[in-house]
């Protein structure tokens, strides 16, 4: 092998390999983060006087708490679930 094939085996090499580490932060809700966001909507939702159907999801789009305020329709609930699990998130 020539020195010129080296020399384009070691750049390749060098140039394909990251500079640092990559990492990805996830925070995590538990079942109190949960209850502690579903609360503060609740509240919010009251100063406002627009009762609402709250619901609170994981990364996953699973479900971690719910809550239909009084005077709120049934079928908000499912549109809630579903609102929750498709915005768009930003990690922060």
């Amino acid at each position: 092998m020539t020195k010129l094939g080296i020399s384009i085996g070691i750049l390749a090499t060098v140039f394909c390999l990251p500079v640092e580490a990559q990492t990805i932060s996830v925070l995590v809700l538990d079942q109190a983060g949960a209850q502690t966001v579903l609360q503060a909507a609740r509240e919010s939702a009251q100063q406002r006087n627009a009762p609402s159907a709250i619901a609170v999801v994981d990364p996953a789009g699973d479900l971690l708490a719910f809550q239909r305020m009084d005077g709120v329709r049934p079928a908000s609930a499912d549109l809630a679930i579903e609102k929750a699990r498709h915005r768009p998130r930003d990690g922060g």
